[in-house]
């Protein structure tokens, strides 16, 4: 233990490594030893080793493989987080973009129908008067005011959410 404890494998392991792992190949090796030393498994726990036959360095293996996939489902679990913040940034910026889009159309549309309105009421009755001066029935032309506007719209519920749509 004291010349695995002299390489100092911990240092050079990320910062959280508390321990080295001394394999013992055999369940009977570290009971003679345990039996030969009452006090070498606290030596070790004082010398930052731990003392691991196969039973006991499987079930560490394991441990740190659940370790290392928590680790990687936190780690995905961040990306999504930021990821979905950012899409929600992003729809949010869309939306404001498109709710503009949706003022600006129907601005032109009342924009257009006035002019409509000032072209029937005001332009076409003052031509026609000239037409009879003149004595002409060619036909003035004709606009039509636009009668749609952008609609609003309720957003679906989304799917699997148990909600009954209407």
């Amino acid at each position: 233990m004291d010349n695995l404890r002299s390489k100092e494998y911990a240092r050079h392991l990320p910062e959280g490594s508390q321990f080295v792992v001394m394999y013992l190949p055999s369940d009977a090796c570290l009971i003679a030893a345990l039996d030969s030393d009452k006090h070498l498994l606290e030596y070790a726990f004082d010398k930052q080793i731990t003392l691991a036959t196969p039973t006991i360095l499987f079930a560490l293996l394991k441990t740190v493989a659940t370790g290392w996939q928590q680790y990687l489902i936190d780690e995905n679990a961040k990306k999504i987080l930021a990821h979905g913040q950012e899409l929600s940034q992003r729809l949010a910026k869309f939306a404001a973009h498109f709710g503009g889009i949706g003022k600006g159309l129907k601005t032109a549309v009342d924009r257009y129908n006035d002019a409509a309105g000032s072209f029937e009421n005001r332009l076409l009755p003052e031509a026609r008067r000239f037409q009879e001066l003149r004595g002409s029935s060619e036909p003035l032309p004709d606009i039509t005011p636009v009668d749609s506007q952008p609609g609003s719209w309720t957003r679906p519920p989304p799917r699997g959410c148990g909600c009954r749509r209407s």
